[in-house]
């Protein structure tokens, strides 16, 4: 067998191994999108199904799925409003670097960085141009989004409401946590930093519920 069969076979193996645990060679083949409505801090958002917070959330996405992302708002007396964001673009510079520095392997030319990255999605982002999308560093993105549907939300309270609410986590023990929540991936954990600075995280088997409460 010639070698660059068996450097291809090896590459090929080794990059299977990888795939199979979501790893990525330039980056991460996920993202953080801090999600936002505006207009109703009482909204639950859902991604995909899955439940990621009231008013605002934190959640970790495929970056090959930038272009499927649908969040859904919901609250009690008005309908469901699904928002699709279909925008993906190309990170040039992860795959120059991927190109540059992950071609290779025994002196054949194999860019085997190139292929794990792009299988994995490393090499995709959100278009932060689409609108609804900002970009706060390349491994996190804001979906700004309205609930406008919903007519029973006043303006007045989404002025007051931000600066009264905080997050509360019910615990299954009994016991409860406020502070604001820093980080949601779901049904995995949430990470909320407590009125005294301190950051706590707790497994979703753990968590009975969590909602907003008003401080006062």
């Amino acid at each position: 067998m010639k070698k660059s069969t068996i450097y291809l076979f090896s590459t090929l193996v080794i990059a299977e191994s990888l795939l199979s645990s979501c790893a990525s060679i330039i980056g991460s083949s996920k993202y953080t999108a801090h999600i936002r409505v505006v207009d109703n801090p009482n909204a639950q958002i859902f991604v995909s199904d899955v439940y990621a917070g009231r008013g605002q959330g934190i959640v970790k996405m495929s970056r090959k799925n930038a272009n499927n992302v649908v969040i859904s708002l919901k609250a009690d007396g008005c309908e469901t409003k699904h928002i699709p964001f279909k925008g993906r673009k190309f990170r040039g510079w992860a795959f120059a670097s991927s190109l540059v520095f992950f071609t290779g392997i025994g002196g054949v030319p194999i860019p085997y960085g190139v292929i794990i990255d792009l299988a994995s999605g490393a090499l995709y982002k959100p278009d932060e141009h689409e609108p609804g999308v900002s970009k706060m560093d390349y491994k996190t993105y804001i979906y700004t989004v309205n609930y406008g549907s919903c007519q029973n939300f006043h303006q007045d309270e989404v002025i007051s409401t931000p600066q009264t609410l905080i997050d509360v986590i019910y615990l299954k023990d009994g016991s409860t946590v406020k502070g604001i929540i820093m980080e949601q991936i779901p049904n995995n954990y949430v990470k909320i930093q407590i009125s005294d600075g301190s950051i706590a995280v707790y497994k979703f088997d753990e968590i009975l519920k969590i909602v907003k409460e008003n401080t006062k």
